[in-house]
């Protein structure tokens, strides 16, 4: 049974979608698939197979540890983030320019902040099961993604994750340790071959 598992979890992974609902389909398909590997624990050999078929940190979040649906329905009730020169309608030599500047950022930050305390309110560390094999919890990755979605920058979701770190209000599984690096960099350092070759479709905007 899990040898079947395997060579039709391979088999769909290989395939490449140049279009975002078939690879939506794709990913589900992928993450039914997955659960056999978990309950076996062959999360290794699934991570493997899912680098090998291209796909990359982000991708394998989605499909073996995808995000509650109700913490993607919050993300989508909470107000986009502004940015900054939208909000100053004066040029800088403009004796108002500071006024403005600093009620931006000031406003800015507070709906950060909004953000900041969503994310606490919904982050959940990993467990560990009768066989002391750590469940992971919620992913990083997606979390920025969903973040970065309704304005946030990959800079400010990092500074967000440390400072709650710091403050000892969330508290890191391993799984949460490995992603943890790539909030310094780049979303596209996170990215898989195929997700990429998706971005390049102009209109193509990523699974919400």
């Amino acid at each position: 049974m899990v040898e079947k598992t395997i060579s039709k979890f391979r088999d769909v992974a290989s395939r490449i979608n140049f279009n975002s609902h078939e690879q939506n389909r794709q990913v589900g398909q992928l993450s039914e698939l997955a659960k056999n590997y978990v309950d076996n624990g062959l999360r290794d050999v699934l991570e493997a197979d899912l680098a090998e078929a291209g796909w990359g940190p982000l991708e394998k979040e989605r499909i073996t540890n995808d995000l509650p649906k109700e913490v993607r329905q919050g993300f989508s009730s909470l107000p986009k983030i502004k940015d900054i020169h939208e909000q100053i309608n004066v040029l800088p030599d403009d004796p108002k320019y500071d006024t403005q500047a600093r009620e931006a950022f000031q406003k800015r930050e507070s709906e950060t902040d909004r953000y900041k305390n969503f994310i606490e309110k919904e982050f959940k560390t990993g467990s560990y099961d009768i066989g002391n094999i750590v469940k992971p919890g919620t992913s990083l990755l997606l979390l920025r993604d969903e973040a970065m979605k309704k304005g946030m920058t990959f800079q400010e979701f990092g500074k967000v994750i440390s400072d709650l770190k710091n403050e000892g209000k969330i508290k890191l599984d391993k799984y949460q340790k490995s992603e943890e690096p790539y909030l310094v960099e780049h979303p596209y350092k996170a990215l898989g071959m195929k997700e990429i070759l998706l971005d390049l479709i102009p209109g193509y905007t990523r699974r919400k």
